[in-house]
């Protein structure tokens, strides 16, 4: 009778071993694809290389509808399945007039209200190029970016929209504005403080009031500075 083999010891310490450390990696992964996630790039397909059933990995994650659709192969879109970024301009003329434009009937969003012009941000886009790109392609002009305005959240629950819009205070330095881009544009103009119309989107409501209140700090700054250094002698 021959004898038989006990299994060494080491080799199911290793194997043991192995079977840990392969669980530990499939969490580490599931935790990266998870974060991964969360803010994707425009166009980014995190599972093309799995072949395993989309509806396994949402209901061993629980993730949401926008995350299944990213696995899917689906494009995701920008203020809708992820928060987008809209930079936009306050265009100011040698006579103190805002730019303004009207939007067309396939803008994103808030069709045919009145807006400061300006557009997406793309992956990997500064901001200030950004505004000068969206200037050039719907308006054919050159500007030159200022000073920051603000930044405003730009929710719209009824659309089912979730921007973050910061806003420059700038400038034309070439070119005549007019409509390159009809279905987003339907009309174009430029207003005094006290002809704006009261159409507005909600941001631009938000930055119009900001900018008044820069223009009245402004003012309060020069008075104050005037009278520094023009006292009044009372007799």
């Amino acid at each position: 009778m021959g004898r038989v083999r006990r299994p060494d010891a080491r080799i199911q310490t290793r194997e043991a071993g192995g079977r840990t450390q392969e669980a530990r990696n499939k969490k580490i992964l599931l935790v990266c694809m998870v974060l991964a996630l969360r803010s994707p790039p425009p166009g980014f397909h995190l599972f093309s290389g799995f072949r395993r059933p989309a509806s396994d990995f949402v209901i061993q994650t629980g993730l949401s509808s926008t995350e299944s659709k990213l696995r899917k192969g689906s494009r995701m879109k920008r203020g809708v399945d992820y928060i987008g970024v809209g930079v936009g301009a306050i265009l100011v003329d040698g006579d103190g007039r805002l730019f303004l434009a009207r939007r067309g009937p396939r803008a994103k969003n808030e069709r045919g209200l009145w807006e400061f012009p300006g557009g997406s941000v793309e992956f990997g886009e500064q901001l200030a190029a950004a505004l000068q790109r969206e200037m050039r392609e719907e308006y054919g002009i050159e500007i030159s970016v200022g000073d920051l305005l603000d930044v405003v959240d730009h929710i719209l629950p009824e659309e089912g929209q979730h921007w973050v819009s910061p806003t420059y205070i700038c400038r034309i330095t070439s070119g005549t504005p007019e409509i390159l881009e009809p279905d987003k544009c339907a009309e174009i103009g430029w207003f005094h403080l006290h002809e704006i119309p009261a159409q507005l989107t909600q941001v631009t409501r938000i930055n119009f009031e900001h900018y008044r209140q820069r223009l009245d700090s402004a003012a309060l700054s020069r008075k104050t500075d005037h009278d520094r250094s023009h006292p009044t002698v009372r007799s």
